[in-house]
């Protein structure tokens, strides 16, 4: 792979996890995977449905 390759998919995977979470302030701090049924999610956060995705969220 060329440098110039390897710096332009690691900028890209830098941008991407900074877009990790959504925040709202109606629902708080949410992940950013859309599930077509609502979730089990981990202790501390909550099911929110957002138009026509399900994902999890916590509080802010």
């Amino acid at each position: 792979m060329k440098l110039i390759q390897f710096a332009v998919l690691a900028v890209l995977a830098a941008v991407t996890g900074v877009k990790a979470a959504a925040t709202d302030s109606n629902t708080g701090i949410c992940i950013l995977p859309c599930f077509s049924k609502e979730p089990e999610c981990t202790e501390g956060w909550y099911a929110v449905k957002l138009g026509d995705c399900w994902t999890c969220c916590t509080e802010a």
